[in-house]
């Protein structure tokens, strides 16, 4: 069986933030995009420290992939570095560039939560950067 490298022909943007009513409840970032889709870059800011998760939704069950700790104001005062979502993923695949990847089939949904609530006021962005195969 030969290898199909999956190409980034529809690049795509992904953020979502969380916000204190979403609680502690899994919400959805990246839908199901009816194709495959590879996700190169996960990162988060946030205005206060939280630990979130990030679950891969495949056939109906939500699969833990990582959780990662924020640092207060990461990403936001221009002192603390944006968080690299990417770091507490283990076995990601590396591709010719040198670039951590996962890739996403159809049907797949990304959903991120906060292990704790998001005080009133603040909040927690997650982004993704991907591309759709064509």
């Amino acid at each position: 069986m030969s290898a199909s490298p999956v190409y980034v022909g529809s690049p795509k943007h992904f953020c979502v933030q969380l916000l204190n009513a979403d609680s502690t409840n899994l919400k959805s970032f990246i839908p199901d995009q009816n194709t495959t889709t590879k996700i190169v870059a996960l990162y988060a800011t946030a205005d206060e420290a939280k630990v979130v998760q990030i679950y891969l939704t495949r056939g109906g069950t939500d699969f833990l992939m990582g959780t990662t700790s924020i640092t207060a104001n990461a990403g936001v005062d221009g002192t603390v570095a944006t968080a690299n979502l990417f770091d507490t993923i283990p076995g990601l695949a590396v591709d010719n560039d040198g670039q951590k990847y996962f890739i996403m089939e159809d049907n797949d949904v990304l959903k991120v939560k906060a292990t704790v609530a998001v005080t009133s006021l603040k909040t927690v962005t997650i982004h993704a950067d991907a591309g759709n195969k064509d």
